[in-house]
């Protein structure tokens, strides 16, 4: 946790996923990586591997500040990234590595406020516990911002997974129209979805009539403020 003038923040945190193996059954499964852990064939490991061509003792996973960072504690085939053998490498949320048959895809766990998105036509959530002004020096007046980002913590077929917006005003737009603030060019993505609009108590999420704005969920921060999580989806 970070701490601010008595003011915790909960830090980024990263999972593998496996998106393919020759343990069909695996396909799937999210391991949390906790503060660490090693993959290998060897039962002793966290993460056990019944693959031949993984080696005892492959590779161990800890988690960094902005993603998992993999390192190969010299395995015979290696840990892959696409088509280029790595050693060492920290992978964002969206990117795959492959150790043996198993290639596993890094995903960022959402906020505790995400699982919380109301169905409702008008959700208001509370912006983070840190007040932005708490943190500035005592020299400088304490300023609020209005930009902020929305980023796609669950991507379609077409807008990626970790793919951000940059909104200079108080709200924007989103949706499959030209007019739209922010476009998402999803087949399943109404052409005006959802407005989201900051606040004085926090971000003002509007369903405008979209029918399936669950296929790419998104995360809103203030620029510099840790991440406030919105997921509005529809039954």
């Amino acid at each position: 946790m970070m701490k601010g003038q008595g003011i915790s923040v909960a830090r980024r945190l990263f999972y593998l996923r496996i998106i393919a193996a020759n343990e069909y059954a695996r396909v799937g499964e999210e391991i949390r990586v906790g503060d660490g852990l090693e993959i290998g064939r060897d039962i002793s490991c966290a993460l056990v591997l019944h693959d031949d061509s993984v080696s005892r003792r492959h590779a161990r996973v800890e988690q960094g500040p902005d993603g998992l960072h993999v390192v190969d504690l010299g395995s015979g085939n290696g840990v892959w990234v696409g088509t280029e053998r790595v050693k060492d490498v920290v992978l964002r949320p969206g990117q795959r590595c492959t150790i043996g048959s198993t290639v596993f895809e890094v995903c960022e766990e959402v906020p505790v406020m995400a699982a919380a998105a109301a169905t409702a036509a008008t959700l208001l959530v509370n912006r983070s516990a840190i007040d932005l002004s708490e943190l500035s020096a005592p020299d400088e007046p304490a300023t609020q911002a209005v930009g902020f980002v929305v980023r796609v913590v669950v991507g379609g077929e077409i807008v990626m997974r970790g793919q951000e917006f940059i909104v200079d005003g108080p709200e924007v737009t989103i949706g499959r129209g030209a007019d739209c603030g922010i476009i998402l060019d999803e087949r399943d993505v109404s052409r005006r979805s959802a407005k989201f609009e900051v606040v004085p108590e926090g971000f003002l999420v509007t369903d405008l009539g979209g029918s399936r704005f669950d296929v790419v969920k998104a995360v809103v921060a203030h620029r510099g403020a840790p991440y406030v999580a919105l997921s509005p989806t529809r039954a």
